[in-house]
């Protein structure tokens, strides 16, 4: 029976030597613990080495190992929300430092995907909710910082829309500007490749069905995004124009 073993490696994972160059020693961890939490929720071994990785990720943001635990991030929260979450959402709301510490871990701001597909869209949606309508002050502009802004970032796709986390975001906390704030800076926080006024294109029509939103703060809002968006695309196209210009010569 090896599960002993494999929940002291769990305990013991802050104490591991860590080495450089192979990263061999973290992939067997990390795989070892994947079968593990795969045995679901109604394994009591899989409920107990939940929480102590659980335990564990909240640690490692402080000590900036929080690397070993990204590909494990997604099964706590899909599988075990109940044992995970109440830890994880405890620590977003009581310190502001490992607030943004625990934003990048579990957003996806740099990735270059076409579909975002950060790890906090794992944990179900009636619980982020509820946690969101919990903690007002802090966690709606948390995760307005973090989920996806569009459906996609897909040039070629004809529809392209607020993603539904982020519409259900705006029409529950749309009157707080700590949440639109967060939108604008996710907004601008990105990975693209090409030129950047095909990105602030992709705004245009998912910002303009929202011009009619119920709410007059995300109205305000929207017309701000709209013109300060097509500034940048306008400085956009001129720099490239200039570049051009400048290669041509």
């Amino acid at each position: 029976e090896l599960m002993p073993q494999i929940k002291l490696a769990a305990e013991k994972v802050s104490t591991r030597q860590k080495r450089g160059g192979s990263q061999m020693d973290e992939h067997h961890f990390q795989e070892i613990m994947k079968w593990v939490l795969k045995r679901g929720k109604t394994d009591p071994d899989a409920r107990t080495v939940a929480l102590i990785l659980t335990n564990y990720l909240l640690e490692s943001v402080k000590v900036r190992d929080k690397e070993i635990m990204k590909p494990l991030l997604p099964l706590l929260l899909a599988d075990f929300p109940e044992i995970s979450w109440p830890h994880i959402g405890r620590a977003i709301v009581s310190a502001k430092e490992d607030s943004w510490r625990l934003g990048h871990l579990f957003g996806d701001a740099y990735s270059f995907g076409e579909m975002k597909n950060p790890a906090i869209l794992q944990l179900p949606e009636n619980m982020l909710f509820a946690w969101c309508h919990e903690y007002p002050d802090t966690a709606p502009a948390f995760v307005a910082g973090i989920v996806p802004v569009l459906t996609s970032q897909n040039p070629g796709d004809v529809v392209r829309a607020f993603h539904p986390v982020m519409k259900r975001i705006l029409d529950e906390f749309g009157d707080r500007d700590d949440v639109l704030s967060s939108i604008s800076a996710n907004i601008g926080t990105y990975s693209w490749s090409g030129p950047r006024a095909g990105y602030y294109g992709l705004y245009e029509q998912p910002l303009n069905e929202l011009e009619t939103h119920p709410t007059k703060k995300v109205r305000v809002w929207v017309q701000e995004m709209i013109r300060d968006l097509n500034l940048e695309k306008k400085a956009a196209i001129d720099e490239q124009d200039e570049q051009e210009a400048h290669w041509a010569v």
